[in-house]
């Protein structure tokens, strides 16, 4: 019989209502940071002032106040998303019809109201009816093939801003589609800077004079996308229907274009790295110590509330995915080898029922930064610690004898496996310690892995394999299989994903 691993990435949970990404970076930004501060208040209780342990931290740790991320660091989330993400906001905006009719279809079915049609109705227009390509037109300098201006719904939201009959939705309207323009220009500007920067001399000795004109350029982060964040975070949810007062059903409408930009466009890397190292030196920066702390702390909290609601979900049977899939496997006969998760949740467990290797932490795991190490939380009272989760940045724990153990099992159990499936997994820039793994798998182990790649459109196989080629770095695709499921987990002649691998065995 085969051994099967598995490997399972954000895109695995999303049947479970659990958010990926820029979404999930969003809610943890978004979400409430006073419990992490009691957290943290109550582990500097619990600290003996006479121990060695004390002498680590500043003079007087114990009345300095305690930080958190806030208003000040809308700033580093824009910067980071407009340097890094730069050609994903252009794109979107450049596209920007196609991902705003999707907003409104998704928003008839949740709230069972067509917002289209109401807006329709506000302006006593058709959407469609006409753009503003010929009346704002953007600097040569930074033009484009395709611009927002030429879009039949941001137009429409311009609209909305000096034509409604309705004050209130004539003030949202201004709002959003100033923070629209802001996070578009910036990724305009973040462009032409980037070429100024680059190509400063046309030709130039190699002389050490002219490297120092490297970044002579640089734009204005603080006006650029920081007033879409606010809105977003400033947002006071409401139980919205199709009944609700017509300010509030724009202004839900606008509130879900905002997320679905900056969900794809956010960039927090930046400033966790910024924050990281002074987890281990409280007396240089205690600030930025307990930022980082409490930014942690946040994130399981924030974790745990979404992890118990599934939990009740999954005992009620509401819903179903990945996780009851291999369940299903293992009732089928299916050796599974191992399993290993960038996920942080562990309902993963309480489902398959087995240890599961968590290679990017979890919220049942916690760290030591002062003695670099990794255990249960009542091992770790008298000290500051911290779940032990990888965001976006922060690789340095991995050094822990622990942390180590677990990568090199991981490892030789997939490199023991006959197959070897990664489902929900994008194997993004920061990922890099995971895959760097994969890529021993497929290069010196000669390992045939088979990715399971979400799709509900249509899509290219050779393009699919070359995107993936080039995010795990290597030769060639001889040892991918690109396997493309939909959103019901079902292949395109609509069987189940794993129905294949049954069939493996049973021949």
């Amino acid at each position: 019989m085969r051994k099967i691993s598995l490997f399972f990435g954000a895109g695995a949970e999303i049947a479970y209502g659990m958010p990926t990404g820029g979404r999930f970076a969003l809610e943890i930004f978004r979400n409430e940071n006073e419990p992490a501060k009691k957290i943290f208040k109550e582990q500097r209780e619990k600290i003996d002032k006479s121990k060695r342990y004390a002498k680590w931290l500043p003079d007087n740790y114990e009345n300095k106040p305690i930080s958190s991320f806030g208003k000040l660091q809308y700033e580093n989330l824009v910067k980071g998303g407009l340097e890094h993400k730069r050609k994903e906001i252009l794109e979107y905006m450049e596209n920007f019809d196609e991902n705003i009719n999707y907003i409104m279809e998704n928003f008839e079915k949740e709230i069972g109201l067509n917002i289209k049609e109401k807006i329709e109705l506000f302006l006593e227009k058709s959407w469609d009816d006409g753009d503003y390509s010929h009346t704002v037109q953007i600097s040569k300098s930074l033009q484009r093939e395709k611009n927002i201006f030429k879009s039949y719904s941001f137009s429409r939201i311009l609209d909305l801003s000096k034509s409604s009959k309705n004050k209130e939705i004539i003030k949202e309207a201004k709002k959003v589609s100033k923070a629209i323009l802001e996070l578009y220009i910036g990724a305009l500007g973040e462009e032409v800077v980037r070429d100024l920067n680059e190509g400063l001399f046309e030709k130039r000795p190699e002389w050490e004079i002219f490297d120092d004109f490297g970044n002579v350029f640089s734009l204005n982060y603080s006006q650029l996308g920081t007033s879409g964040l606010e809105i977003i975070f400033n947002y006071e949810v409401e139980n919205i229907n199709q009944n609700s007062l017509d300010v509030d059903l724009v202004r839900e409408f606008f509130i879900k274009i905002l997320e679905d930009i900056y969900s794809k466009t956010i960039d927090y890397q930046d400033l966790i790295d910024s924050n990281w190292r002074y987890l281990y030196l409280p007396k240089t920066d205690w600030a930025k110590f307990s930022k980082i702390s409490t930014f942690l702390h946040t994130t399981r909290d924030y974790i745990k509330k979404i992890e118990d609601k599934v939990l009740e979900n999954i005992e009620a049977k509401k819903i179903e995915g990945y996780y009851h899939d291999v369940l299903e496997m293992k009732t089928r006969g299916i050796e599974i080898s191992c399993i290993g998760t960038t996920n942080y949740n562990t309902f993963i467990e309480n489902i398959i029922e087995e240890k599961i290797q968590f290679l990017n932490g979890s919220v049942n795991e916690f760290y030591d930064p002062y003695l670099n190490r990794i255990d249960s939380e009542e091992k770790m009272i008298g000290h500051f610690y911290v779940p032990f989760l990888f965001t976006q940045s922060g690789v340095k724990p991995i050094t822990g004898i622990k942390m180590s153990e677990r990568y090199v099992n991981f490892y030789k159990k997939f490199k023991e496996s006959d197959e070897i499936c990664i489902i929900g997994f994008g194997f993004n820039h920061d990922d890099g310690h995971i895959n760097g793994i994969f890529r021993t798998l497929i290069e010196d182990d000669d390992k045939k892995i088979k990715i399971y790649h979400y799709t509900d459109s249509l899509y290219n196989i050779l393009s699919l394999k070359s995107e993936y080629v080039a995010k795990l770095r290597i030769k060639n695709d001889k040892n991918l299989e690109i396997i493309c499921v939909n959103k019901d987990r079902k292949l395109k002649n609509g069987d189940i994903w794993y129905k294949e691998l049954i069939n493996g065995d049973i021949l």
